[in-house]
């Protein structure tokens, strides 16, 4: 029989947020059906996001690969499918907040997302099959948490706040639930050039010349200015 939910954190090595949640949960000795588990250990104790490739494209792994993080991955997986669901929990630089990251937006996890207390979801699906991706890109059921700025001391008592809430109550699906979230979707980037787009806040809709979008992960990436986002309804998903 499955356990109920799996914690990963420390997915990239230079994210402790998850790692310290969790430690805290377990010093308060709180029943709950969950366990949690270290992703990139090696990362971790180099307090660097990957030593070969990063884990979180590295899904579903291979059993005999030279590369640490893809090793890694396929260990993952195969301890996910002893859970019903797995939520990976990640910290960002940026000042995003906390929100959930749905990598596959499959029924299973949708509906996983409107049980857990955040208010902002986030579909962001590749934008073509690809043979590996994000780790919840491939559990049975599963979904990211997203924290940031992860070193701020109020996201990190949040992130706390809903961790232990999950834990003492459980999944539970209430469709009531939905129409007190945000729903939006990713599908495209600003890459950087000389022209720089200001004024931008997360999740605050802009206007530019060419096109009105919600940014998400501001100047998070080398390369990227942030993503774009369109608010979506949840009940669309459905339509046909």
């Amino acid at each position: 029989m499955k356990k109920e939910i799996l914690f990963i954190t420390a997915t990239h090595g230079d994210e402790r947020i998850g790692v310290e949640c969790m430690k805290k949960i377990e010093k308060l000795n709180i029943s709950g059906d969950f366990d949690w588990t270290i992703a990139n250990k090696k990362a971790l104790r180099k307090n660097k996001r990957f030593l070969d490739v990063d884990l979180n494209r590295s899904a579903p792994g291979k059993k005999d690969s030279d590369e640490y993080e893809t090793k890694r991955a396929y260990e993952l997986m195969n301890l996910s499918k002893k859970y019903s669901y797995a939520i990976d929990l990640h910290g960002a630089t940026v000042d995003c907040g906390i929100f959930i990251i749905v990598s596959n937006p499959k029924l299973e996890n949708l509906f996983l997302a409107t049980a857990l207390p955040v208010r902002r979801v986030v579909l962001w699906p590749a934008k073509e099959w690809r043979d590996f991706g994000p780790l919840t890109q491939f559990t049975d059921c599963g979904l990211e948490i997203e924290c940031g700025p992860k070193e701020s001391k109020k996201i990190k008592e949040t992130l706390f706040k809903i961790v232990k809430s999950i834990i003492e109550g459980g999944i539970k699906f209430n469709l009531e639930q939905i129409k007190e979230k945000e729903w939006f979707l990713v599908y495209g980037k600003v890459k950087k050039t000389k022209n720089k787009i200001s004024n931008m806040k997360e999740f605050q809709k802009i206007s530019t010349d060419k096109e009105t979008f919600y940014p998400l992960l501001i100047g998070q990436y080398k390369d990227v200015v942030c993503y774009k986002m369109k608010k979506i309804n949840f009940f669309d998903q459905f339509s046909y």
